[in-house]
């Protein structure tokens, strides 16, 4: 199974079977009244409204709490901070000034088989949670300037991002945005050597603070429940579809503080490849919240009077309310995270094209494309 493939995988079942199921639902039945022979006629359907209710339930009841899927996306929030990282490029002279995106990825395992093979569905199915996660960052800038006028091998960088898919779309059934500041400082152990052939970029060691926000918001729409129902009022049969749509919003709330400890190098290649290297810890803290809502509500429909279909004038429906409850409320990020960090660069004099990619331990991964001048 090619890459893509996988990651539709992971991706579906968390969002259809960890979050798409994660719920309890009530509500109130929806009300009919019908015009027949001159009359106005109340129907009562709130029995197969309670039946398609408790359809429902059955389906929910088993996924009531979410606490790995919401550590898993914690987790990933702060995979994804390194958004336009400097990290392939230390011991540069004056400046740099990039711009980056990252996806940070949880995954319950590296095994490919268990993705591949089903396994990670029926996890889900059996479990009703599921510890994975997605999240993304875009970094506007991330300036950095070689302080070693005041302390000889000495880095400062600052970082500010902010991206709300309304910008580009405006879409009832998914949002998201995100919010990052951060700034670091670096030291250099060993100064680059070497010339444009081979040069070994040198040794830097680095710490910092990075704040990210990361909002999602999705509707998961689920197949509807139909009851119908026959009743006979004023001499007349009618009959009709009690409809519950159990469809509902889940909305991801989630920050994270990290301060990451890293270690980095590079090797320059024939003045145009930059490969790199590093590996560090990120210290976290932070909280998420995973809170689901009702997106639809119960109807009726299919009203016919002696097998006939009557026009809407001759009958009123109240739409019934339905809640939706499955909240799982201020789980914490992993407080440690190793990883290790490579990448390739290509440069075009101070223009550097980078794609940095970071492995965290227990299944955690990073990836990501950075562009900006380096000098």
């Amino acid at each position: 199974m090619k890459l893509k493939q996988i990651l539709s995988v992971i991706l579906c079942s968390i969002v259809m079977y960890s979050a798409g199921y994660a719920a309890t639902i009530t509500g109130t039945a929806p009300q009919l009244r019908v015009y027949i022979n001159t009359n106005w006629y109340t129907i009562d359907v709130s029995s197969e409204f309670n039946s398609a209710l408790s359809d429902a339930k059955n389906q929910l009841a088993k996924y009531e709490d979410q606490e790995e899927l919401a550590i898993g996306f914690a987790n990933a929030n702060t995979y994804s901070t390194s958004a336009a990282t400097h990290q392939g490029y230390p011991n540069y002279s004056l400046f740099a000034i990039t711009t980056g995106v990252m996806v940070g990825v949880q995954a319950p395992t590296t095994n490919i088989d268990y993705y591949t093979g089903g396994k990670i569905v029926d996890d889900i199915k059996d479990n009703g949670d599921l510890y994975a996660g997605v999240a993304g960052s875009v970094a506007l800038f991330n300036i950095g300037v070689n302080a070693g006028m005041f302390v000889p091998g000495l880095y400062v960088n600052v970082k500010f991002g902010k991206f709300d898919s309304a910008w580009v779309y405006d879409n009832d059934d998914f949002s998201f945005n995100t919010f990052v500041v951060g700034a670091g400082v670096t030291y250099s152990l060993f100064d680059e050597r070497g010339i444009g052939l081979l040069k070994w970029r040198g040794l830097t060691v680095g710490t910092g603070l990075v704040y990210q926000t990361t909002d999602v918001a999705y509707r998961v729409a689920l197949d509807k429940i139909y009851k119908d129902f026959s009743r006979n009022e004023g001499g007349s049969n009618v009959t009709g579809n009690v409809v519950v749509d159990p469809s509902f919003d889940i909305t991801l709330d989630m920050y994270t503080l990290s301060m990451p400890f890293e270690i980095n190098t590079a090797v320059q290649l024939l003045w145009l490849l930059n490969l790199n290297l590093g590996a560090g810890i990120d210290l976290v803290t932070g909280n998420s919240n995973l809170v689901l809502k009702a997106a639809a509500d119960a109807t009726v429909e299919d009203i016919a009077v002696d097998s006939s279909p009557i026009l809407p004038s001759n009958y009123q429906v109240t739409p019934g309310n339905l809640s939706v409850d499955g909240s799982t409320l201020g789980k914490k990020p992993e407080w440690a995270r190793a990883r290790i960090m490579t990448g390739i660069g290509f440069n075009f004099g101070p223009v550097k094209i980078d794609v940095p990619i970071i492995y965290y331990l227990k299944s955690g991964a990073a990836v990501g494309v950075t562009a900006g001048f380096i000098w």
